[in-house]
């Protein structure tokens, strides 16, 4: 159960993160609409830290 918990926990993570590198031109586009700093280093940054912080 506790398996169960955390693949339902993660997968929409993972989902996400993955979203920053196949949409990586709207995500920029996003975050540069946001006043984010440097927009594309963090779009790139947090879909790592998405993915990998699984």
């Amino acid at each position: 159960m506790e398996l169960a918990g955390r693949i339902i926990f993660a997968l929409p993570l993972a989902m996400m993160g993955m979203q920053h590198f196949t949409n990586m031109k709207a995500m920029t586009d996003y975050a540069e609409s946001k006043k984010v700093p440097m927009p594309q280093v963090s779009v790139l940054v947090s879909g790592i830290v998405l993915v990998v912080g699984l």
